[in-house]
């Protein structure tokens, strides 16, 4: 394809030799495009410098085109058949070589017609045979001859030519260079993904191009103004090669940059662009006023707009202005567009209706931007024009009017005889110089359940608190089906018109109990169960709007012997809750069933649904799960634990059961596990210790009892059917340095019916720890610590809050790493050890890395510029000498981004006395590309004491995370602060909120917050 193109492209007409230049920009128009192509040598332009594109091309140059792209040898011979090439005889080689080949062919009777146009049609041949692309021979093309069809299609499929009504027509050089930029971009796309600009492009606004599409799914933008990160959203476009970053505050001066990110490094380039911004400033003053004449008014109004260097509406205020009336100081107030209103009093002293000039002038502070104008006085102001503009709904969801209470806003915009805007005060003064009487909106066709909110005067509000013209349309109560409605605002002479939706209210009036993946063991004491339901249009529900049906007593459900209700929040919200209520723990029988039968209130269907759920076996220990495993081998007193954990037969964690249990077949069971320790050598049973032992109990009246034998080498712990719990806790391995032997814990599920005696129900689970010989052989080797960021280099003030050790010193940093060592015997088992036994650390060059030695056990490396040295840790063995351990370390300048964020919650019950958002997270884990982790926590509940870590917002300005919160259910609004994730107010008519801790670069976790309803 390349190959064709470059002939296409060495076309004398209008090209030169092909370029395998990039374009910079993304040019939009045909000239743009032409330029492009000149630009990066593709074409030569013309002499006059002018690009002609209106022209069109002639058959003799076509010819030449054909030619060279098919690489055909120039044959003026075979033009010899035309008698009409006297003024064309420069292309004679070429019209025969094009003919010889069947590619042009004459008109008939010895006729070429070389100064003929050549149409779209034509064109199209030409590009689709250049570029080998493949036709379809049965394609049709409306507007194209039968024979060129085939080949319209092929171009127009492959981007080359926009569609045409006519493709008979004379082709342009526009469309040539349309053909000829399409065909190029692409031919030549890079191989890797690059950055190749970034530019403020408003206040709140930076433009990011690459030159190649990515993966907006997985490309991330992180913006940093010098080494702070500035928090933004990415706004990619639908090509993804360029996004429009948002940022919650203005662009100042000084350099930014923005990085590519989240992509695998063999498919990028260039990840990084810079810029350099400047401060907002007023580039233009004007009037937005269309007509020089004021209405005799105490309150007319002069719009003003600013703009600043963006082509934008200033976001400055308007105390930055100067507003000068008749030579006199007026305030100006800003309206909710960015533009500025400047009070008028026209009815000053010497001044009459139909008389009088007054000068305005306003000028910026800080510039000599200014701009004035002689209004003249006209008489008193009569409402002239109403214009509505587009509606906005408070249920932004649906864009629709659909529940109670919902809004539709239409803003208006209403005009005197002089095409001024009337504001708010010309209304209300006394007299009022505009009756609002005079604005009478009407509703078609009339539903009483559409009302205008009033004041209370009971009058149409017209204004809203900022002097906003508006109305506003409420629905008091919801409507069964979808509908629109015509408000028509009639006023004066004038009227105008808004459309306003009303939607189908999302209430359940036809549903069904989803039991299919319900499991209900007999001694389960609540079950959830999904329910399916439908609106009166056969939509599906979400599970809200589920919610809210039954929060408005729509559903009539019944299950014998239990309570039920429609959970109105948490993450089962809109799921059917079933609590049993019967008498101790046994709920249910197995293998009976559970009726559930329900109907739906206010329904005229009057539906009726009944299903049942078959009662499963108790839940009983079938399995053991491995929680944390035994490390094979041990030295020099270290230490270890396992933990199992009892499962049944649904997959589920098992606590304490009921003594006795019944089947399905009447017969009884009663369970229980039996752990048996054994050990030889130094270890005896005193080395394990059971997690759930209460310390200070004797071990005969701990949860379980154990039996030793004479030898005092074996025990047993007899965990009953009420002390499962304790088991599910695990065990300690506990060894002394010298100790040589060896200790292995055996589980077994053990079950007996009703008569007999216990046996082994299940499979047993057995481990070891071996405690080794103190002069053992083992090899040492220290774990990989991974690239290191250069923090002391980039960093050079502390980000920490007060008090937080400073990242320039390695041990007590942030970004600092810690050696971890390992040791193996000679079959390659890793042997645990009691400590690191770090003895000193040296680094080759410590320009890239710090080292430091905590003087006990461990060691830690700290990146200090970017580049790569050998650090080396001298580890003492168990052997009591020392040995040399040494890797390599690479320190990078790279940017901290968030690579990964986790949360220890996803869901949380309401509790009013948490005051900050981490405690309903739990707790907030960043771990950024060099593996670092960073945490926030407060109030851990898996201790006693408060457990606070802020790692997060100690690296604020490097890691710019954020807190955002969105109520789910309710009315109201929880203010947080998004920073530190304060909780300052949560309303009383919240009852669901979400809060998510996010990353400048999208990386985000959320938990939901349900009150009980």
């Amino acid at each position: 394809m390349k190959k064709g193109l470059s002939l296409l492209l060495a076309a004398s007409v209008a090209f030169s030799a092909f370029s395998a230049t990039a374009f910079a920009a993304d040019p939009q128009t045909a000239q743009e495009k032409y330029d492009a192509l000149v630009e990066a040598g593709i074409f030569e332009g013309f002499p006059d410098g002018e690009a002609h594109l209106d022209e069109n091309m002639t058959r003799a140059q076509a010819a030449k085109i054909v030619a060279l792209v098919l690489g055909l040898e120039e044959n003026a011979a075979a033009a010899s058949v035309y008698k009409d090439l006297k003024d064309a005889e420069w292309a004679a080689g070429f019209i025969g070589a094009a003919t010889e080949a069947g590619v042009l062919n004459g008109r008939g009777n010895g006729v070429f017609d070389p100064s003929a146009n050549v149409t779209i049609q034509e064109l199209a041949k030409i590009m689709v045979e250049a570029l080998d692309i493949e036709v379809d021979a049965e394609a049709t093309a409306e507007g194209a001859d039968e024979w060129a069809a085939p080949y319209v299609a092929a171009a127009v499929a492959a981007g080359l030519i926009a569609e045409q009504d006519d493709y008979t027509a004379p082709a342009s050089r526009t469309i040539l260079v349309e053909a000829s930029y399409s065909a190029y971009t692409q031919t030549n796309v890079p191989d890797v993904a690059s950055v190749t600009k970034a530019e403020a492009t408003g206040v709140y606004k930076v433009q990011v191009t690459l030159d190649k599409a990515v993966d907006t799914a997985k490309a991330t933008l992180a913006l940093k103004k010098g080494s702070s990160t500035v928090s933004t959203k990415t706004v990619w476009a639908e090509d993804g090669k360029s996004a429009t970053l948002e940022l919650s505050t203005r662009i100042t001066a000084g350099e930014y940059t923005v990085t590519l990110g989240g992509l695998e490094e063999s498919a990028v380039g260039t990840t990084t662009a810079s810029f350099t911004a400047e401060d907002e400033k007023v580039s233009k003053l004007d009037f937005v006023n269309s007509n020089d004449t004021l209405p005799y008014s105490d309150f007319a109004t002069v719009e003003v707009v600013a703009e600043n260097q963006y082509g934008e509406a200033v976001s400055i205020g308007a105390s930055s202005f100067t507003a000068l009336v008749s030579g006199g100081s007026v305030t100006m107030t800003k309206n909710d567009n960015g533009t500025f209103n400047l009070p008028v009093d026209t009815k000053r002293d010497g001044v009459t209706q139909g008389n009088g000039v007054i000068p305005v002038t306003v000028f910026y502070n800080s510039s000599n931007v200014t701009v004035t104008k002689n209004f003249k006085v006209g008489t008193v102001p009569l409402l002239s024009k109403i214009e509505a503009g587009d509606v906005k709904y408070s249920n932004t969801t649906t864009n629709k009017l659909t529940a109670a209470n919902d809004v539709a806003t239409i803003p208006v915009t209403l005009y005197d005889q002089y095409g001024n805007k009337l504001v708010k005060a010309q209304f209300d003064s006394t007299p009022a110089e505009v009756l609002a009487s005079t604005i009478n909106p009407v509703v078609t066709p009339f539903d009483q359940k559409l009302v205008f909110n009033k004041n209370a005067d009971d009058e149409v509000l017209l204004f809203d608190d900022n002097g906003n013209a508006k109305l506003e349309l409420k629905l008091n109560a919801k409507m069964d089906k979808n509908a629109e409605f015509t408000v028509n605002i009639f006023g004066g002479a004038s009227s105008a018109t808004a459309t306003v939706s009303v939607g189908a209210a999302k209430v359940v009036t036809k549903f069904e109990f989803d039991v299919s993946s319900v499991t209900l063991a007999a001694n389960d004491e609540k079950v959830i169960v999904p329910i399916i339901a439908y609106d009166a249009n056969g939509e599906k529900l979400t599970a809200q709007e589920i919610a809210d049906s039954a929060a408005e007593g729509r559903f009539n459900i019944n299950v014998a012997n239990a309570t039920t209700k429609v959970l109105l929040t948490g993450t089962d919200k809109g799921k059917l809750e079933i609590d049993f209520n019967g008498a101790g723990p046994v709920y249910n029988t197995p293998n009976s069933k559970v009726f559930l039968s329900g109907q739906i209130n206010q329904s005229l269907t009057n539906t009726f649904v009944q299903t049942n759920i078959t009662v499963s076996d108790f839940r009983t220990p079938e399995s053991f799960k491995v929680d944390n495993d035994l490390t094979p081998k041990g030295i020099l007193g270290a230490d270890d634990d396992f933990i199992l954990k009892l499962q049944d037969a649904y997959g589920k964690e098992v606590g304490n059961i009921p003594e006795t249990i019944a089947s399905a077949n009447g017969q009884t069971s009663q369970y229980r596990v039996v752990v048996e320790v054994t050990t030889s050598g130094d270890l005896t049973i005193a080395n394990v210790v059971e997690k759930g032992a209460v310390a200070g109990v004797p071990e005969d009246t701990n949860p379980a009892t154990p039996a030793l034998d004479a030898s005092t080498v074996k025990k047993t712990y007899t965990f009953a059917y009420n002390q499962f719990a304790e088991f599910n806790k695990g065990f300690d391995v506990n060894t002394n340095e010298g100790d040589e032997g060896k200790v292995t814990i055996k589980a077994t599920i053990q079950k007996k019916g009703s008569t007999g005696d216990f046996s082994n129900y299940s499979s047993s689970v057995s481990r070891s720890y071996e405690a080794i010989k103190s002069d053992t052989a083992l090899t040492y080797s220290v774990k990989a610590i991974g690239d290191l960021y250069a923090a002391v280099d980039k960093l050079p003030t502390a980000p920490q809050a007060a008090g937080v050790a400073v990242e320039g010193t390695a041990g007590a940093s942030q970004f600092d790493k810690k050696l971890s060592v390992v040791a193996k015997d000679s079959a390659g088992n890793e042997v645990k050890l009691p400590n690191n036994f770090v003895r000193g650390i040296t680094a080759a060059d410590l320009g890239i890395a710090q080292v430091h030695y905590d003087g006990t056990n461990d060691a830690y490396v700290l990146g200090n510029k970017a580049g790569t040295t050998t650090v080396t840790a001298i580890v003492y063995t168990n052997k009591g000498d020392t040995v040399n351990l040494s890797q390599d370390v690479t320190v990078k300048a790279d940017p901290i981004v968030v690579d990964k964020l986790e949360a220890g919650k996803s869901s949380k019950a309401y509790d009013a006395g948490i005051t900050n958002v981490i405690d309903y997270f739990q707790s907030i884990k960043v771990t950024d590309q060099y593996g670092i982790t960073y945490e926030n926590k407060y109030n851990d509940p898996a201790t006693a004491a408060d457990e606070t870590l802020t790692q997060i917002n100690d690296n604020d300005s490097i890691l710019g995370l954020r807190y955002t919160v969105k109520v789910v259910s309710g009315t109201g609004a929880v203010t947080i602060d998004p920073k530190t994730g304060a909780i300052s107010a949560v309303p009383g008519t919240v009852n669901e909120f979400e809060i998510t801790a996010i990353a400048p670069n999208g990386k985000s976790v959320t938990v939901l917050v349900s009150k009980s309803l």
